[in-house]
């Protein structure tokens, strides 16, 4: 019996199936993605090096380790894909992407001529509409924010000396802020609301100021903030049907966009081709 056998029979001899679909899977395995990084959380480089030793560090990521992978070969299982194949597919597109001519000692996997990637933010709620209308139809001034490094960025991509600004909270186990930490200057910010996207605007200084996103937008209802901020250098209206954004993309024809959410390189490259956002 193969691994990924054994790990169906866990789950059937405990009757787990009914529960496996691929979204609870993938929340699943976001969580304990979240948990192995909690056991690296403020360690330096050289004290993070001792899960390498016997010890009880080692121990606790080697739990942490299987259980990302029990739920990654569990989806492999309940969608039918084969492991191994896609991991070599998947390295077989990175390599063409990143010659190790253009790569080779460089950790920036986004280099100086980076492709837009594409973020999407939904913003079809009552707050969200909102925000929307305080800080993207109303730009944020500059002069609003203390003396400091983040000051001088926002002067010198806003010499107009105000700026649209959108924010997103953390997310579960932080997801939205991985998402957030990628996003670089010229990437692409849609908003989506009623079945439909609205607006893309372009992303020119991302950064996290809680007091500010308190200042600007107050606190959920579960008391977070739309910390993960970033302003944008130009706002314009767009009109895309969610279907039409979807077969681009691959999605189902009935996906709606329920969070803030970043696009791999594929797709963001057919939504840029779609839009004619290509330079």
């Amino acid at each position: 019996m193969g691994l990924i056998e054994e790990i169906r029979a866990f789950a059937d001899d405990r009757d787990w199936g009914q529960f496996h679909t691929p979204r609870n899977l993938a929340l699943a395995l976001s969580g304990e993605v979240g948990e192995l990084a909690s056991e690296f959380q403020w360690l330096t480089d050289e004290q993070a090096l001792d899960a390498a030793a016997p010890g009880a560090l080692r121990d606790r990521v080697s739990d942490e380790i299987a259980d990302v992978g029990i739920y990654l070969l569990r989806m492999c299982d309940v969608l039918d894909l084969d492991f191994e194949d896609i991991v070599r597919h998947k390295l077989a597109k990175n390599a063409a992407r990143y010659t190790v001519e253009n790569s080779h000692g460089n950790a920036n996997k986004q280099q100086e001529d980076h492709a837009m990637v594409i973020y999407l933010c939904p913003a079809g709620n009552p707050v969200a509409k909102q925000h929307y209308q305080d800080t993207v139809d109303t730009p944020v001034s500059i002069s609003s924010f203390g003396a400091g490094s983040l000051r001088a960025k926002l002067d010198a991509a806003h010499p107009s000396g105000s700026a649209p600004m959108w924010g997103s909270t953390p997310g579960s186990n932080d997801l939205h802020r991985r998402k957030h930490d990628l996003m670089r200057t010229g990437d692409i910010a849609l908003f989506y609301a009623d079945k439909k996207f609205y607006s893309a605007a372009v992303i020119a200084v991302p950064f996290v100021d809680v007091a500010k996103a308190s200042q600007l937008w107050g606190r959920d209802t579960s008391g977070n903030t739309w910390e993960l901020m970033f302003s944008f250098s130009e706002v314009g209206q767009i009109d895309l049907a969610v279907e039409t954004f979807n077969a681009a993309v691959g999605y189902a024809p009935n996906k709606y966009v329920q969070g803030f959410s970043r696009l791999d390189d594929e797709k963001s490259e057919a939504v840029v081709q779609l839009l004619g956002l290509a330079p």
